[in-house]
């Protein structure tokens, strides 16, 4: 036994004991088991709560980076044991199945890396290995005949220590800091009492984080979801199944083929881009605006397809098209000829990479269409709607097009949405009333983070892409991924299976109403809105925009009223999809952006943020250390993440350079993921800088000048 230094939500230290395998303290698991499915399919699990996490090292040989595993560690029920090869791991587990006598459910945080590691130690010591995956290389199940491993990232929707510190309850945390992949340490390396502690407190915490999570939620290892969405999911899917109306209505809403193919063009989710005129120079005294819920506003307040749709076909006479637009929701496709932004437009909508076709020649703006010779999309009749006040163009053609009847949202699901909406502005109310530092006041941050979550997961569980990519793994370790044969099949399929009750056409309108929604706000705004992305916008406001905004929001609340899309507090009434004031306490000193998810500014106190995808915002922020920095050119080294090598290697013993050879002792090895510290240039493209006038322009991760 060897003790570790845990971490406790208290702040303080503590030793606490872990075992090597032939040490594995047998009286600390439970032999309590639970039945899951029915009949021939009924499978017996054990109630014990597993986790296993694994560390590697990395190592490059002037080609290639690959890695290796050199001490993995597991949880059960509070017992934490570890070991060095995978030979201990395979024994630990046989030992766990046979003393419990159930099949285990054992999670891992991002199981797609421990997976790449140990899936030939699973296949070599278990006949079948089952596999589900949402995606390539990100499992959310791994099933062989005796264990259940589950991704908890999935469960949770943030990083381990995210996770732990934001669950109510959950008694360890994980330890400050990582392991440094770039040190060496193999499986004969002695780790130091931090290292140690490092590694142990991931699982340690990991099994106290579900604890808590099944304490907070009601629930058994029996009911726990399997994804963040699952909670909603449940919720949303009591509430809809008990209804019989609601029933009938979703027995009538079909998806035919055809119809199923102009959705999956015409899905896009926010409006994210930045004013043309402005972007690439540090602006003064900027403001933020946020959308309050918008996408909960929209489901409560607008008219959604509450019908099968019926095809139209060809439409010759647009005064029809017009009409039947004030009465139906309309999918179609449009060509468009000789297409130009309005002048003076400053809010592009056409996204380059969601067209249909181009032809002739089209310039892209950071990702938009600012001008095309001819080009083809699918619409809905909001997005209709945006594109006619931002371009022009020489002709169109409308093809293709189906209709159906709108009304607003079944009450079973608005009531719900409004209930979620409630509990996050009452716990918001009470934590902003509660000491800090107290233990309520930890309570009720974590129950308004867990409503916030829920609230927006609405959406989410109804834009799920009802005909899924078939994902697989073989026997080599290769993932495969390929859509289905027959879309008509799936479509079947999705509505036969009794857990599906949300009908697909809503997500895709809920974020065409959403940008609509932010659309207006930046014509309220004008030239003077810098850059948006999906509820907010960073603009420089004047006394007379202010008032246009509170003007706005008089006319959101009458609606809000007038579908009860509000709530009643001590301190007043809470509506949804008003346009919040964000620097009200004070405007961002300097602002300066590059295009979509690039932009820095120093906040009213002038500390300096940043946020680049790809890019750590802490360490980017202290990285570029001022603003004038942020331009086409500048290196992110510490901030810039890492990138992921998967390699494939025969399963088998193979000495390690830098292994003690002295030993004798190969370690048992094959699949893994080697790690390189990546670099990000911050970059435009030429087409981009010459339409902002720029001078200079990246390609390739070089600076090149015009």
């Amino acid at each position: 036994m060897r003790e570790f230094p845990s971490l406790r939500r208290d702040g303080s230290v503590v030793p606490y004991p872990a075992y090597p395998v032939d040490e594995l303290p047998l009286k600390n698991v439970s032999r309590e088991t639970f039945i899951k499915g029915k009949g021939d399919e009924s499978v017996i699990y054990s109630n014990n709560i597993c986790a296993f996490d694994i560390e590697t090292t990395t190592i490059y040989d002037g080609e290639h980076h690959t890695a290796f595993m050199y001490i993995w560690q597991f949880c059960i029920n509070g017992a934490c044991i570890y070991g060095r090869t995978w030979e201990e791991f395979v024994r630990l587990l046989k030992i766990l199945v046979e003393y419990t006598g159930a099949n285990l459910i054992i999670y891992v945080h991002n199981l797609g890396f421990e997976f790449q590691f140990c899936r030939q130690v699973l296949q070599s010591a278990y006949e079948e290995l089952e596999v589900f995956a949402p995606q390539k290389r990100k499992p959310l199940i791994v099933r062989t005949e005796d264990l259940e491993f589950r991704c908890s990232w999935k469960l949770s929707n943030m990083t381990l220590d995210k996770a732990c510190q934001n669950e109510y309850g959950c008694e360890y945390l994980k330890a400050v800091g990582d392991l440094d992949y770039r040190v060496y340490r193999d499986t004969t390396t002695e780790l130091s009492d931090t290292e140690f502690g490092y590694c142990m407190n991931d699982v340690l915490c990991l099994y106290s984080y579900i604890k808590a999570k099944l304490s907070n939620d009601n629930d058994t290892l029996k009911t726990i979801p399997l994804t963040s969405t699952g909670y909603v999911r449940r919720d949303c899917r009591k509430a809809c199944k008990n209804s019989k109306p609601y029933q009938k209505l979703y027995s009538r809403l079909q998806l035919s083929v055809p119809v199923y193919t102009l959705l999956a063009e015409a899905r896009r989710g926010g409006d994210t881009s930045s004013n043309r005129y402005l972007t690439g120079h540090i602006i003064s005294d900027v403001d933020s605006f946020d959308v309050k819920s918008s996408y909960p506003y929209q489901l409560l307040t607008q008219k959604f397809p509450m019908s099968s749709f019926y095809k139209y076909g060809n439409v010759t006479d647009m005064d029809e098209f017009l009409n039947l637009k004030k009465d139906y929701a309309l999918l179609f496709r449009v060509t468009f000829t000789n297409l130009r932004a309005r002048p003076g437009t400053v809010d592009l909508y056409l996204s380059v990479d969601k067209a249909n076709a181009f032809g002739g020649k089209y310039v892209n703006c950071n990702g938009r269409v600012y001008t095309a010779e001819s080009c083809n999309y699918t619409l809905t009749e909001i997005d209709w709607e945006i594109v006619s006040q931002l371009y022009t163009w020489g002709s169109i053609s409308v093809t293709d097009m189906y209709y159906a009847k709108k009304d607003y949202l079944p009450e079973e699901l608005r009531l719900v949405i409004l209930s979620y909406f409630r509990d996050k502005c009452e716990l918001a109310y009470q934590r902003d009333n509660t000491p800090e530092g107290s233990a309520d006041y930890e309570n009720l941050c974590y129950l308004y983070a867990k409503s916030k979550n829920k609230l927006n997961g609405i959406f989410g569980m109804m834009y799920t892409d009802p005909v899924r990519d078939e994902i697989s793994i073989d026997e080599e370790g290769i993932w495969h991924e390929k859509r289905p044969d027959k879309i008509s099949d799936s479509l079947t399929d999705y509505r036969r299976n009794r857990n599906n009750f949300l009908y697909y056409p809503w997500g895709v309108w809920t974020t065409a109403y959403a940008r609509r929604h932010l659309h207006n706000l930046i014509l309220l705004i004008g030239e003077s809105s810098i850059y948006w992305d999906t509820d907010s916008d960073k603009a420089q406001v004047t006394p007379d925009i202010l008032r246009r905004i509170e003007s706005a929001n008089v006319e959101i609340k009458r609606i809000c009223e007038e579908r009860g899309a509000y709530v009643d507090m001590p301190y007043g009434r809470e509506y949804l999809g008003i346009y919040e004031h964000e620097t009200a306490k004070g405007t961002y000193r300097r602002f300066k952006t590059l295009g979509a998810k690039k932009y820095a500014y120093e906040d009213y106190t002038g500390k300096l943020h940043l946020t680049v995808s790809g890019v750590n915002k802490s360490f980017g922020a202290t990285e570029l250390e001022r603003l004038e920095n942020f331009r086409p050119g500048f290196i992110f080294r510490r901030a810039g993440g890492n990138t992921l090598h998967y390699n494939h290697a025969p399963f088998e013993k193979t000495l390690i350079p830098g292994l003690n050879y002295t030993l004798g002792k190969p370690i048992l090895t094959g699949d893994n993921i080697g790690i390189e510290d990546s670099t990000y240039m911050l970059g435009i493209t030429r087409e981009y800088a010459e339409i902002l006038g720029q001078k200079y322009y990246v390609k390739n991760r070089k600076l090149l000048e015009i």
